[in-house]
């Protein structure tokens, strides 16, 4: 198994360097296998997300559903994949707070604590007053 690094992400799917775009594509389609996969960590991940939204403009739909269709992908591993998926299906939109709630309740925390209001909304996450 081997890392994928943010940029190989970005240049698969937004296709804006089409020689880089095309190798990318190549490892992820025909390269990497399901016995052979790929592993995208939670950093690349929320790397991922933030550069779809603030440099591409992507909408925080379009991120969740293409992180759902990476994830789906047999030749993709995702670090805490079950985490990242529930993180993805949270209505609020941060990712980086969702991600972070969910991996701590998969180590064993009983809450997260958070001065953000609308992060506190969530189940298990205590706002600190």
């Amino acid at each position: 198994m081997i890392a994928i690094d943010t940029n190989v992400l970005l240049r698969y799917l937004v296709q804006d360097e089409p020689a880089q775009g095309a190798i990318a594509t190549h490892l992820l389609e025909n390269a990497l296998t399901p016995d052979d996969p790929g592993f995208v960590t939670i950093v690349a991940v929320l790397e991922l997300d933030w550069v779809l939204r603030a440099q591409y403009g992507f909408s925080s739909d379009v991120v969740v559903e293409t992180l759902r269709r990476l994830i789906s992908s047999p030749n993709l591993t995702f670090e805490q994949s079950a985490a990242v998926e529930r993180a993805l299906d949270f209505e609020y939109g941060d990712l980086a707070d969702n991600i972070l709630h969910e991996t701590a309740q998969v180590s064993g925390c009983t809450k997260t604590v958070t001065f953000d209001r609308k992060f506190a909304r969530l189940e298990g996450v205590e706002l600190l007053q």
